[in-house]
């Protein structure tokens, strides 16, 4: 540590060469956080496996008597772990990034939410007064506009499912001592009408007919749970590393902390904890770690407007693989290009009079069906593996001594950099 420490008060972190950069952060993660080599090489190339298999986390085969092993698990939280290691160990580093960037005239972090902040205001403005373009692309989004109140903003929405969800614990619990079927008809009739106003809230016209019987027993047969307790589970689930220690804990634990209920909702609650315990470990573990990514949406106390917002902003993840009609370009399509217009076509489709078909493709896959994709995929995934060797190789270099610590190369980017300003 002392030795990286001098390095450090001998050249500013931004400028040492990439070998001296891969060598420290390698110490960290093996010496100081106790990570294997093939993790450590595991992190610099990146997960291993197809992106479809990443994102879907399907399984492959690890070579160790053909067993299956989970993709990619832990690997995002064992990177941020050692950037968190190295900010603490080296402020010097963060430091000297952010001196790097006001040299450069790079905003930081915070000039920047304020950049973000005035021209959403100016957007807002213009907005108000009319007569402005929004050159944002609407060609999808989530249809949010009937969760608006009339100014345009989500505090009464938050505000009224907040109450109902606060409601609906006070209506599981009734559940869970007595079962709605066994409910006296006041009870029934009171439940029905919170029911409809529940449904009304949470719901827009998009969304067609709501079936309320299949609602009913969905909201039911949870347990009540108050927001304490749900904010204690989510966070033993949030990143990687805190959703392993958690499943380690449950492990340990096993089915012993649970009894046979009275109730459906008991026994339900029982059989599923079974059922979880009886799959393997890396798969207990991806449910794990997809349910905190997705806490927005399974998380009933996440306000509306958190919810609504992380599903605009991740719209694209959450549909992928989901079957949705596509515009298909075709010759011999039944449709038209100016059947269409220009709200979805450009004017070069326009004036080629185009024809189009429908069909019904997995979303964010059809760009992959054809040879050009493949091949930038391809492209992609060599592109990963080179830039991995050369930082292994400048770390050989630089450990063998035949790599400076600061990259005064002619051909750096801080020459470059120089050379631009006229240094």
């Amino acid at each position: 540590m002392t030795m990286w420490s001098r390095r450090l008060n001998a050249v500013p972190y931004y400028r040492w060469t990439l070998g001296a950069a891969t060598a420290l952060d390698h110490w960290i993660a093996v010496d100081v956080l106790g990570m294997s080599e093939d993790t450590w090489k595991n992190l610099l190339r990146g997960d291993p496996g197809g992106d479809e298999e990443i994102m879907t986390g399907q399984y492959m085969e690890s070579g160790k008597e053909g067993k299956l092993e989970a993709i990619g698990i832990g690997n995002a939280a064992h990177a941020r772990d050692i950037v968190a290691v190295r900010a603490s160990l080296f402020p010097e580093t963060i430091m000297s990034i952010q001196e790097e960037d006001a040299e450069s005239g790079v905003p930081r972090e915070d000039e920047r939410a304020d950049l973000d902040a005035t021209q959403r205001s100016i957007d807002e403005l213009l907005a108000s007064l009319g007569g402005f373009e929004d050159e944002e692309d609407e060609s999808w989004k989530f249809d949010d506009d009937s969760q608006k109140n009339s100014e345009g903003t989500y505090g009464d929405i938050d505000t009224r499912i907040n109450e109902l969800t606060d409601e609906l614990q006070e209506w599981r619990a009734k559940n869970a001592e007595k079962l709605y079927a066994e409910w006296d008809g006041d009870d029934k009739k009171e439940f029905n009408t919170w029911l409809s106003e529940y449904i009304k809230v949470v719901t827009t016209d998009s969304d067609g007919v709501v079936d309320l019987d299949a609602t009913r027993e969905a909201l039911l047969s949870q347990l009540p749970s108050s927001r304490e307790e749900s904010d204690t589970f989510w966070s033993h689930v949030e990143d990687e590393t805190k959703a392993e220690i958690f499943l380690q804990t449950l492990l340990a634990q096993g089915d012993s902390q649970a009894v046979d209920g009275k109730t459906e909702s008991d026994g339900k609650a029982l059989d599923d904890l079974k059922t979880f315990l009886s799959l393997p470990y890396d798969r207990q573990l991806r449910k794990l770690i997809d349910m905190g990514t997705l806490r927005p949406i399974f998380d009933e106390y996440t306000l509306e407007s958190d919810r609504l917002a992380f599903m605009q902003m991740q719209g694209e993840a959450l549909l992928e693989g989901t079957e949705v009609e596509h515009l298909v370009s075709d010759p011999d399509g039944p449709i038209h290009a100016k059947d269409i217009g220009e709200g979805i076509l450009d004017a070069k489709d326009l004036k080629e009079s185009k024809r189009f078909r429908i069909e019904r493709r997995k979303y964010g896959t059809d760009i992959y069906g054809n040879e050009e994709g493949q091949l930038a995929r391809q492209l992609f995934r060599a592109w990963n593996e080179h830039k991995a060797g050369r930082a292994m190789f400048e770390e050989s270099m630089f450990k063998k001594g035949k790599l400076s610590l600061e990259d005064t190369g002619a051909k750096s980017w801080v020459a470059k950099r120089d050379k631009k300003r006229g240094v």
